[in-house]
């Protein structure tokens, strides 16, 4: 699969179905930029209403251990891809609409992609300080804006604060 296809990742513990943009795939997991397929029908309700906020999708990473699938969003017979009924409903690709979004400097409220296959740690790091790294590398990367910084970790800000405590308030080493 080449890097900016519409995938669907089925994922277990939770069980969970995510349609997307694929950013990167690699032995470490699945980077997308997409949404939860239960929230599919919801989101583009509220595309199609008059005065709806325009609302990009958020990157997220799936660690590989979770990953069961990633399928291309293809249609099947008569069943059209959800590519297909996404363009039906609201006039255009998912890749023309999350153009809107690409990062531009701030002019835009966009989304920065990182690719996660330059991030690398060392044989033996216990998952916990793994976490613990891409969650301070993030929140400097979005400029210590802890709303920004858990939209694009995946998580609620209230998780981000509880792991920030957790952690206390002094970064990883080298940081």
């Amino acid at each position: 699969m080449d890097p900016h296809s519409i995938v669907i990742v089925s994922l277990h513990t939770p069980k969970e179905k995510v349609w997307g943009e694929l950013l990167a795939i690699n032995p470490s997991g699945v980077t997308l930029r997409g949404i939860d397929l239960n929230s599919f029908d919801h989101f583009i309700r509220q595309m199609n209403e008059p005065d709806g906020e325009r609302v990009g999708f958020p990157t997220v990473f799936f660690p590989m251990h979770r990953v069961e699938r990633v399928a291309l969003d293809e249609p099947c017979g008569s069943i059209p891809s959800m590519n297909e009924l996404f363009a039906r409903k609201l006039g255009r690709s998912l890749l023309d609409y999350l153009a809107q979004f690409d990062f531009d400097g701030g002019k835009t409220f966009g989304t920065r992609v990182v690719d996660l296959a330059s991030v690398h740690f060392p044989f033996g790091t216990t998952v916990e300080a793994a976490e613990r790294q891409l969650i301070f590398q993030t929140l400097k990367d979005a400029g210590n804006d802890k709303t920004r910084a858990a939209e694009l970790l995946g998580i609620s800000l209230k998780t981000l604060h509880h792991k920030l405590n957790e952690y206390g308030s002094a970064a990883p080493d080298g940081e």
